[in-house]
């Protein structure tokens, strides 16, 4: 039988990305900006698929910034208003890290 082999790739992907493209052409977008990604542990994984993309020598990982919150609005949610909201409030964030883009 005939079997034919496809295999999906973004322009810049490579399997297993051995050039580290992806992370050059993010760093080339980038420039000199900051990012911030605020968030739950979920947004924690995601930051650390985005630093482990620019980590290469002459990479931009150090222009991005992850920062723990569970909320954005200032206010305690959970059992009876007193959730337990770990990390700052955005506008926290903001002030401290002043980035570029969020």
């Amino acid at each position: 039988s005939h079997v034919e082999e496809y295999q999906w790739q973004t322009p810049f992907y490579q399997y297993g990305d051995p050039n580290g493209e992806i992370g050059k052409v993010a760093c080339q977008f980038l420039g000199n900006r900051t990012l911030l990604v605020l968030g739950d542990s979920t947004g924690g994984q995601g930051a650390m698929v985005m630093h482990n993309r620019l980590f290469y020598p002459g990479g931009c990982h150090k222009q991005l910034t992850y920062i723990l919150s569970d909320t954005l609005i200032r206010k305690h949610m959970g059992m009876n208003g007193h959730g337990m909201n770990r990390g700052m409030h955005y506008q926290e964030a903001l002030a401290a890290v002043k980035p570029d883009i969020v």
